[in-house]
């Protein structure tokens, strides 16, 4: 069992005492998210899975039955185990409209891309991890627009020796719009090219310049403020860190976590990064691994590895930078480490702080 949780889970606890809650959705007498802050909580109910049994391909929804927007300020995610890894998008409630509860993502034709796309990113859990707490600084936040729905995509597996049956809840804490000073967009920075060397330790790493891709869509050169990372990898990774590209503050840390023995994953910055201010026109990234097994490992789910982080920025593009299969290449081989590097694609999209939502 995993642990992951901010100092901030305190407070988030606290709140949970004081403020009227909304289950299932709709606010219920004076939990009003226009004007108000509000805790709504969902149980997703009951999953089982056979010894040794994985589940790729479970979608798992809750229509939030909102009528106005919702700025989400924090996400607490708990479950009983056995849930390896989920990507959680918000839609229109007008889209996958299915029962809530779980059902098949490829029987009904859905995507995370497309997801994001329609509505936005949610939050993203850590591997194996049975409690998390995403949570943003004062008076920042995540739009949810009016008639939504939260879906998280799933990858069950159960390693034991016993049938499991697992729960799943999540509770989302949102601030009223009164309250709020950064609206957050979305971004991913991805190394899918990846080979461990067996028996031996790698590092993989990139540098994404943003600054084209924003060009591309604003007109206007890199404006973008850093308030939240989080990185995911698997049971290999020995260390993730990503730091600035650029300008005078060059290379400098931002984050960085000695891999899965990491207690504690995600950062929020209660002081921002600006990286206008700072020269800066992206993120350098790398993980690092040791691969215990007598064979190549690359990426994938289960006995796969992965290298990639979430990140939320005050910016005018949501945007996806990667290094993608075939693309990377080993550069070295230093100390018995394996060096490989390879160049950043990154695709920008306008992130739209009014988009509509459902009927």
């Amino acid at each position: 069992m995993r642990t992951v949780t901010h100092a901030v889970l305190a407070r988030l606890t606290l709140l949970l005492t004081l403020l009227p809650a909304c289950d299932g959705g709709a606010p219920d007498g004076p939990c009003d998210p226009a004007t108000s802050a509000c805790v709504l909580a969902h149980d997703f109910g009951l999953q089982t899975l056979e010894s040794g049994q994985e589940a790729d391909d479970l979608c798992q929804s809750w229509t939030l039955g909102n009528e106005t927007e919702l700025w989400v300020s924090s996400v607490r995610f708990e479950n009983d185990g056995g849930y390896h890894h989920s990507n959680w998008f918000f839609v229109p409630d007008d889209t996958f409209e299915l029962p809530d509860g779980g059902w098949q993502c490829g029987d009904h034709d859905f995507a995370e891309l497309t997801a994001a796309i329609l509505g936005g990113v949610l939050y993203a859990q850590s591997t194996q991890t049975e409690l998390e707490t995403q949570q943003f600084g004062p008076a920042v936040a995540v739009r949810i627009p009016p008639r939504s729905r939260v879906i998280g995509s799933t990858h069950l597996l159960n390693v034991g020796d016993a049938t499991l049956t697992t729960g799943l809840r999540m509770t989302l804490e949102t601030l009223p719009p009164g309250e709020l000073a950064v609206k957050l967009a979305p971004f991913r920075l991805t190394y899918y090219d990846l080979h461990l060397p067996p028996g031996a330790r790698s590092e993989f790493s990139a540098d994404c310049d943003i600054d084209p891709a924003h060009r591309d869509v604003t007109g206007l050169p890199l404006d973008l403020t850093l308030h939240y990372l989080l990185p995911h990898f698997h049971y290999d990774a020995t260390g993730f860190q990503v730091s600035l590209l650029g300008g005078a503050r060059d290379g400098e840390v931002l984050h960085r976590t000695s891999g899965y023995a990491d207690p504690v994953w995600g950062k929020a910055f209660l002081e921002p990064v600006d990286l206008a201010a700072a020269g800066a026109t992206g993120f350098s990234f790398s993980c690092t691994y040791d691969n215990p097994r007598e064979q190549v490992v690359g990426w994938g789910n289960r006995d796969g590895e992965m290298c990639m982080l979430l990140g939320f920025a005050d910016t005018a593009i949501a945007f996806d930078a990667s290094v993608n299969h075939g693309a990377g290449a080993v550069t070295d081989v230093t100390d018995g480490v394996t060096h490989a590097s390879g160049p950043c694609t990154v695709l920008g999209l306008p992130f739209d702080q009014t988009k509509e939502g459902g009927r």
